[in-house]
């Protein structure tokens, strides 16, 4: 009986420190535009040629990953990818910044067209949106949504991919690459 007891009690805590040895993943955005935190409820995750898709609709928040590693981010919520490194198991906690100057395709009009948007309405003025990683993205001037002038994309790293430069009215006259 003693013996059963024993075998019992080992085969909980190895169950239960096998089952520690998990890795519970939570992210968050932080939206700069009102200043809040939400859950990143859609999302996939790649390490190696595994990818991981993690969908808050389907799957239960928060994701649990069995291994640790250099994972890569990419979300439609943030601008490029984020190397993740979870290095221990137990609960990995990571807040990105929401982007926030955004082109979008505005399909209910006819023509379509594009328009840039900044904090949930049209750009106006000077923008500076940024990666992750605190460099720029992308920066110009708008007018409603449209940008005039010029428009300069970057790298993640922070190069000049390309300048956009627009007429008053918010048509492409002609586009330069950068240096990458």
């Amino acid at each position: 009986m003693k013996t059963r007891y024993i075998l019992f009690l080992l085969i909980i805590f190895t169950g239960s420190y096998s089952f520690s040895q998990n890795i519970i993943v939570k992210l968050y955005l932080h939206d700069s535009c009102n200043d809040s935190v939400l859950p990143l409820d859609f999302y996939q995750l790649t390490k190696n040629d595994s990818t991981i898709i993690f969908n808050s609709d389907i799957d239960s928040f928060p994701l649990s990953l069995v291994d640790t590693g250099n994972y890569i981010l990419n979300s439609q919520y943030i601008s490029g990818e984020v190397n993740l490194n979870i290095d221990s198991y137990g609960i990995f906690t990571d807040t990105l910044e929401l982007t926030n100057v955004n082109e979008i395709l505005t399909i209910h009009s006819k023509p379509s067209t594009r328009c840039w948007i900044c904090c949930y309405t049209k750009c106006n003025g000077y923008q500076v949106g940024y990666y992750n990683n605190g460099n720029k993205r992308v920066e110009g001037l708008f007018k409603k949504g449209k940008p005039i002038e010029k428009l300069t994309f970057y790298n993640i790293n922070g190069k000049i991919t390309h300048i956009e430069y627009y007429n008053k009215r918010g048509k492409l006259k002609k586009r330069e690459e950068g240096r990458r």
